[in-house]
C-alpha cells in the first residue's frame, strides 16, 4: 500500500517513535504493552496532531492498525472531544471506555461521540486491532482556552462550569449530521496554502466544538433534559439559520430595540422577504416567523435557544454569516466582499468581529498572512 492515496491525504507508515512525538502536545508517559523497536511501523494513513492555537489541539486519522496491542499514556486536563466518521474505534479516557464508529463492536455507541473532561491528569488508553481502520477528528480544548474564550466565566453556561470543574464528567453527546460534515472537511487533503488551511481548520473545529459543548447541561443533574419535540425544534432552527446565512437569503432581520446585539456584532437592518422554503414554509426570517415555522412562539424559542446554545436566534445567525464570510476569504474573495456576506456595512466592525474570532485580520486572512501551524495537517 505504499505510496497509495488515502482518502483523507496523503498515506504514510507511523511508527512507535511517531507516537511517542506526537503524543508530546496531549501529555506524557506514552508506553506500549509489548517491547519492540521504536522504528516499528503501526499505523498505515494520515495520522497528524497540531496545536491550532494555545490550548486548541486537532488531532486527525485515517489509519489502519498494523498490530494488535494496548498503548496508554497519561493526558494533561482538558475537554476531549471525539467524531468518528467511518470504521471504528475502542479507547478510553480514565475508567470511561467508548467504543465508537458506525462499526463498533457496540451497536449503542455506533453513532454517539466523546464529550469527556479532565479536570486533572489522567490515562487514556487505546486497544488497537490488526487491520482494523478509523476516520476520527478528536480536539483538545485545554483550561486555559475555555477560560480566555469566556465560556466557563459567562453567566449562561452555569452547566459548562460545573462540568469544567469535575474530574471526568461525562457528557451523552449524538452528533449532528452537520457536525458529521465538518469531521468530513477536517479530514480531507489541504486545498489552501497552509497559513489559509490552517484557518479553514480552525473555524471546522471551533463549530464542532460549539456543537459539542452545546450539549452539555442537558443531562447534568438539576437540569431538565430537553424534550424530543424541542430537539426537533432545534434541528429544524439550525437547518433554516444555516439556509438563511447563505448567499440565497438576505441580511439578517430587524432585532427590537430593546434588545441590542452583543459588542462586536453588526447592527441589524430591517426585516426583509425572503424565498419560500418548503421544508419550513416561512414568509419571512423574523421571530415570529421562525417561531411558527417550528410550531412554538417567539418567547419560548428563545428560551430554547439560551439553554441549548448559549445565545440567542440571532446571535447565532450572525456567527454563522461570519463564518460564510471566512469562507469567502479563504476562497480568494475581497474584504469588502466578505463584509457584505456577513451583513457589516463598516468594514471595521467586521474586522473587530472577524479578529474576535478567528485570531487575525479579513485582511491578513485574505493574503494568507495568518500565523502558520505549528504542524501540518496533510
Amino acid at each position: 500500500m505504499a505510496g497509495t492515496r488515502h482518502p483523507c491525504g496523503s498515506t504514510r507508515y507511523v511508527t512507535r517513535a511517531d507516537l511517542v512525538r506526537s503524543a508530546g502536545l496531549l501529555g506524557a508517559a506514552y508506553t506500549f504493552n509489548d517491547s519492540a523497536p521504536a522504528d516499528e511501523q503501526v499505523l498505515h494513513g494520515q495520522f497528524d496532531t497540531l496545536q491550532l492555537r494555545p490550548g486548541l489541539i486537532l488531532h486527525a486519522a485515517c489509519v489502519r492498525d498494523l498490530r494488535t496491542m494496548d498503548t496508554s499514556n497519561q493526558l494533561d486536563p482538558a475537554v476531549k472531544i471525539v467524531l468518528l466518521v467511518d470504521g471504528a474505534t475502542d479507547l478510553s479516557f480514565g475508567h470511561h471506555r467508548f467504543q465508537l464508529g458506525p462499526r463498533s463492536a457496540d451497536p449503542a455507541q455506533r453513532a454517539s461521540g466523546a464529550l469527556v473532561n479532565l479536570a486533572e491528569e489522567d490515562l487514556f488508553a487505546r486497544r488497537w486491532q490488526a487491520g482494523r481502520t478509523e476516520r476520527k477528528v478528536s480536539l483538545t480544548l485545554t483550561p486555559e482556552w475555555i477560560e480566555e474564550g469566556g465560556l466557563a466565566a459567562h453567566g449562561d453556561h452555569a452547566a459548562l462550569r460545573a462540568f469544567c470543574r469535575e474530574h471526568l464528567a461525562r457528557q451523552p453527546w449524538t452528533p449532528s449530521a452537520r457536525a458529521r460534515d465538518l469531521a468530513r472537511a477536517i479530514l480531507e487533503p489541504a486545498s489552501f496554502e497552509p497559513g489559509l488551511h490552517r484557518l479553514r481548520l480552525e473555524a471546522r473545529c471551533l463549530e464542532l466544538a460549539a456543537e459539542a459543548l452545546a450539549a452539555v447541561g442537558e443531562h447534568m443533574p438539576g437540569t431538565p433534559a430537553l424534550r424530543e419535540i424541542d430537539r426537533r425544534r432545534l434541528r429544524r432552527l439550525d437547518e433554516l439559520l444555516h439556509a438563511a446565512a447563505s448567499d440565497a437569503l438576505p441580511t439578517m432581520p430587524a432585532v427590537p430595540a430593546h434588545a441590542p446585539p452583543p459588542a462586536g456584532l453588526p447592527a441589524p437592518v430591517a426585516s426583509v422577504p425572503v424565498p419560500c422554503m418548503p421544508a419550513l414554509s416561512m414568509p419571512e426570517l423574523s421571530m415570529a416567523g421562525i417561531a411558527r415555522a417550528i410550531g412554538t412562539n417567539p418567547v419560548s424559542l428563545q428560551a430554547l435557544t439560551r439553554r441549548a446554545w448559549g445565545c440567542s436566534v440571532f446571535e447565532r445567525l450572525r456567527m454563522l454569516r461570519l463564518e460564510r464570510a471566512h469562507d469567502v476569504l479563504l476562497r480568494g474573495g475581497s474584504v469588502a466582499e466578505a463584509a457584505a456576506v456577513a451583513g457589516y456595512s463598516a468594514a471595521t466592525n467586521f474586522a473587530t468581529a472577524y479578529r474576535r474570532r478567528y485570531g487575525c485580520t479579513p485582511r491578513q486572512a485574505a493574503s494568507g498572512r495568518a500565523a502558520s501551524p505549528v504542524a501540518n495537517v496533510e
